[in-house]
């Protein structure tokens, strides 16, 4: 099997409820650096933290200690049970009275295919190009 990468068919991103509460606040739901805030699901693990890695780009998190299948899983995770699909899951919350809300991002990148999704709603597929 040797250090190939995992072929991670998709990425999900889901934003929904609990935790920026502050007018005016800006929540950082980014992976760089902010892999304890996130959850994974998938090589049967679920909802636990990702590791943080930087095999195709600096910040990214990822199943497995390296990006790679070579790599220590998440617990719960192990390269037998990878069906080359998993989920990444962040919440934060918004207030009742937050009014001119946006949501800004950039450099969303998967390997090798991934979906940015809000609430369900796909705000930005993402497949190789040919």
């Amino acid at each position: 099997m040797g250090s190939h990468r995992c072929g991670f068919v998709a990425l999900i991103c889901v934003l929904s409820g609990a935790g920026i509460n502050a007018r005016g606040a800006t929540a950082n739901l980014g992976t760089s650096g902010n892999a304890a805030n996130w959850r994974v699901t998938g090589a049967g693990a679920t909802a636990v933290a990702p590791f943080q890695t930087s095999a195709n780009h600096a910040g990214e998190i990822s199943l497995t200690s390296n990006a790679l299948k070579s790599g220590t899983f998440v617990t719960g995770g192990s390269l037998a049970a990878f069906n080359g699909f998993w989920y990444a899951d962040i919440s934060f919350s918004l207030p009742a009275n937050a009014v001119n809300i946006s949501l800004n991002f950039d450099n969303f990148y998967g390997n090798d295919r991934a979906v940015l999704q809000l609430n369900t709603t796909a705000l930005r597929p993402l497949a190789p190009r040919p």
